[in-house]
């Protein structure tokens, strides 16, 4: 369990398990006794069985598929709308989101703004007040997912002693799932970082793993069954 090494002619004892040095022989037994006395085993070495025709190649707008490693499209010129222009939009970013300023800050410092031009001749400032600070950021619609509201209630027959859960009624509050995984895919930050399509995981014989949506049955099975209606809709 121990290594003792000789460095300029002082003892050092390395863990082999981890590598950590210690100046002592009893620093070394301390470690293994508070780290190593019950070591976890080694995860068991998982095969992965993706899907057979779902592959997640690359493809332009049309949906022709493009080489490996195809450059993404250019992109257009950045629009800063509902912003006026970009030092509009970086005032309102560095002032709402960076600086998290009240309202009335807001206001007092766009009064301020205000007064100078109208000193010195110059236009009007930025934003007129907060609020119109305020619209111009709920009007944003790049990444938008809005929030949507519905009630649930127990459908079934209930009596006077029935649990709450079934007398009373819920409200939920969702987005669209479509629409978050559109602006995940369009967001340049996730490329890379999560599993394109579904798979199956096995540790051993007949043995399956399931450690995230991609690898669930239901993501495999949905894939198949669409892949199979789209097969014979496109041979009819």
């Amino acid at each position: 369990m121990l290594l003792t090494l000789h460095m300029s002619q002082e003892a050092c004892f390395t863990c082999i398990r981890c590598n950590r040095t210690f100046k002592t022989r009893p620093g070394l037994s301390v470690h293994i006794s508070k780290i190593h006395r019950h070591p976890k085993p080694r995860p068991p070495q998982s095969t992965l069985r993706y899907h057979a025709h779902l592959t997640a190649q690359i493809c332009d707008e049309d949906g022709d598929f493009l080489a490996s490693g195809a450059p993404p499209p250019d992109e257009d010129d950045p629009s800063w709308a509902p912003f006026q222009d970009r030092p509009s939009f970086e005032f309102a970013k560095l002032i709402y989101k960076k600086m998290q300023c009240s309202a009335g800050d807001i206001d007092h410092l766009l009064n301020l703004w205000a007064a100078h031009n109208i000193n010195n001749g110059d236009g009007d400032p930025i934003f007129k007040n907060a609020e119109t600070m305020y619209d111009a950021i709920d009007s944003i619609t790049h990444g938008d997912a809005p929030w949507d509201s519905f009630s649930v209630q127990y459908p079934g027959p209930t009596t006077a002693d029935s649990p709450s859960w079934q007398l009373n009624a819920f409200q939920v509050h969702c987005r669209n799932t479509r629409d978050v995984v559109r602006n995940m895919l369009g967001n340049k930050e996730f490329d890379g970082k999560f599993d394109y399509v579904p798979f199956q995981e096995y540790t051993m014989v007949r043995t399956s793993q399931y450690s995230n949506l991609m690898s669930g049955q239901w993501a495999y099975a949905k894939a198949v069954s669409t892949f199979f209606f789209t097969q014979c809709s496109i041979l009819i």
